[in-house]
């Protein structure tokens, strides 16, 4: 199973295919759902300037619910995504958290 672990600096996704973001390197932040036929799975999209693309996150891996818990106080998120994301069902429900702009640096 692949989790996320916080880490000096940043966080570090083991799994697969294992991975370490800076905080500091982050450029986006989105959340999405992706449908799992009888089940919606909620998901983050973490960009960097070294991955365009954007990692993704699943509320399923382990350390979620402890990322997502710092990433609302590093990066003073919008409290109330979750509903926003969640609902209605089955629906992608797209929205950026937080876009690097010169007045929006993560907290140190």
């Amino acid at each position: 199973m692949t989790s996320i672990v916080i880490v000096d600096g940043g966080f570090k996704i083991i799994g697969v295919q294992s991975t370490q973001v800076r905080w500091s390197d982050i450029t986006e932040i989105s959340a999405y759902k992706v449908d799992a036929w009888a089940y919606d799975i909620i998901c983050f999209s973490v960009r960097t300037h070294e991955i365009a693309e954007g990692i993704e996150l699943q509320e399923e891996w382990d350390g979620f619910k402890k990322w997502i818990a710092e990433v609302e106080v590093r990066f003073e998120i919008r409290r109330d995504w979750w509903p926003l994301v969640a609902y209605p069902a089955f629906q992608e429900n797209y929205m950026v958290l937080w876009p690097r702009t010169p007045a929006t640096e993560p907290v140190s």
